[in-house]
């Protein structure tokens, strides 16, 4: 089965913070055939070294989607789905693909994760763990994951008793 990874990457949120490395941690668990790094200008450069230490070749293994402004969540939901598609026209079923919101703006994971559930994507995932100053401590990060069913269940009742 092929699986695809489509995640969002920030800049970290200080100098003394290091988003790569847990992001690197996220990509190697899921260990997808293809990943869409989701990022803006400004955390580009974390998700080309996130390829680079992964040896994800552009085009081939990976696709960056630079969002033209990170806080704009209907742009950014666009752009997403746009990347869905592309996904879809490679070969990739929707519940094969999953999804990671540890890292981004607010606009921007909101847009992944509503993206996720409008494509039925198969897994929404994240990075938590004990924090000091507000940051993961590395070693003790812990990966969620959840099958959103769940929420479409819930949605699917919502309209069957409306």
């Amino acid at each position: 089965m092929k699986k695809a990874l489509v995640l969002t990457v920030g800049t970290g949120t200080r100098a003394d913070s290091n988003i790569v490395a847990p992001l690197v941690k996220t990509v190697r668990k899921s260990n997808p055939n293809f990943v869409i790094f989701i990022c803006s200008e400004k955390s580009k450069a974390n998700a080309e070294a996130i390829a680079r230490i992964l040896a994800l070749a552009d085009g081939d293994d990976c696709r960056f989607v630079t969002l033209e402004n990170p806080d704009d969540l209907e742009k950014s939901f666009s752009n997403i789905t746009t990347a869905f598609r592309f996904l879809t026209r490679k070969g990739y079923e929707d519940g094969d693909i999953t999804i990671d919101f540890t890292s981004g703006t607010k606009a921007m994971t909101s847009a992944l994760v509503l993206a996720g559930m409008a494509f039925d994507c198969g897994e929404i995932k994240y990075i938590s763990g004990e924090r000091k100053n507000g940051i993961v401590i590395s070693g003790t990060e812990r990966f969620t994951n959840f099958e959103p069913n769940r929420l479409r269940a819930f949605g699917d009742l919502t309209l069957a008793r409306n």
